[in-house]
């Protein structure tokens, strides 16, 4: 006790929002070694602009705490840059190590272009589970902590796309979320912000919820596999068990990434809304925009869609996990897709 500098290293926080792209066999990572693409900056928002707009952003929220507004720092803006390129370009999303910074990502997937507004109120959204009664860290209000932290004085900002993937990255000098210092840095909005008391859910009530959910989740899988003529899925018990221990270890360690298996993969993660099984699949399905059937294969962003309607796919566990505000959703499928050279014969067109 007494030595927290010297021994106790920055606590780090992520944002998974949207859909990871999965690579489940390491064939599937050769192709998209081979397809890697440099990041590329999105038309919609200029890199001056996005960078001003997310320091206004900051500063918003944290003028309503009585917190000093940042100033946005050049050389963290090229920190924070190199990482969102750095993970946008092997499509991963995971905190830089050794970072001596605060940070922050956000993950957006899909037709829809984030603003700098976005991704700050997403992780400023956080404070509805923040217990100012019992002020500390927390992984699902590590993001609204950063961002309101008194002593921070700096932001860098990032930003990165590729595909139809968006990577925000902030860093904040000094970094916040410092054990033992959390009551004078996340200070009320006039004092009156107290957490909500959460109704405790009974077990039986649960259990009823992930029934409905893997029902659902068959359901809406069999629909998109019918439009191309494709057997239907059945759930399997072992496979559900084995996604929903899958998706309690995304949440307990807050992040968003495949299990090492024999198995099909597909993950959904998001902060800031409930999730339904129609919109996870639906997610998974709308890259069929992205596929093309005269040239069949694997691509990085249309391997979720081929795994939902590859056609000697079998058997599916599906289970989600609500941890805050954030979901987490899994699904595993047997005998697994995406194989290299068997994209014609399992990967129809719709049925016209």
């Amino acid at each position: 006790m007494g030595r927290f500098k010297e021994n106790v290293p920055p606590l780090k926080t992520k944002l998974e929002y949207g859909i990871k792209t999965p690579s489940e066999t390491s064939i599937e990572e050769e192709v998209l070694a081979k397809e890697e693409k440099p990041a590329e900056p999105p038309a919609a928002i200029p890199a001056d602009s996005f960078e001003d707009e997310c320091l206004k952003s900051h500063n918003k929220y944290r003028d309503m705490h009585g917190c000093p507004p940042l100033v946005l720092n050049k050389e963290l803006n090229t920190y924070a840059t190199e990482w969102a390129e750095h993970l946008a370009r092997m499509d991963k999303f995971e905190h830089r190590t050794n970072n001596r910074y605060g940070e922050n990502l956000y993950y957006m997937s899909g037709s829809f272009t984030p603003t700098p507004e976005d991704a700050v109120k997403a992780w400023y959204d956080e404070i509805s589970m923040y217990n100012y009664k019992k002020p500390g860290f927390h992984s699902s209000t590590g993001h609204f902590t950063q961002v309101v932290w008194k002593k921070t004085k700096q932001l860098g900002v990032g930003r990165a796309t590729k595909d139809r993937t968006t990577v925000v990255v902030c860093n904040y000098e000094p970094h916040g979320n410092v054990i033992d210092h959390f009551a004078e840095n996340v200070p009320q909005v006039g004092g009156t912000i107290l957490k909500e008391e959460q109704p405790v859910k009974k077990p039986e009530d649960i259990a009823r919820e992930a029934s409905q959910f893997e029902e659902q989740c068959l359901k809406v899988h069999n629909k998109y596999r019918a439009l191309h003529g494709v057997p239907p899925l059945k759930l399997n018990k072992k496979l559900t068990a084995y996604a929903a221990e899958w998706a309690t270890t995304l949440a307990r360690t807050n992040s968003c990434k495949n299990r090492n298996s024999d198995y099909g993969e597909n993950i959904y993660c998001m902060t800031g809304g409930k999730a339904t099984a129609e919109q996870v699949v639906t997610s998974w399905y709308e890259q069929i925009k992205n596929y093309n059937f005269k040239k069949p294969g694997f691509s990085g962003n249309t391997g979720q869609f081929t795994q939902v309607v590859w056609k000697d796919c079998k058997e599916l566990g599906a289970a989600k996990h609500v941890s805050g505000n954030s979901t987490y959703v899994v699904c595993f499928y047997d005998p697994s897709g995406n194989y290299t050279n068997q994209f014609p014969a399992n990967v129809l067109p719709p049925i016209r």
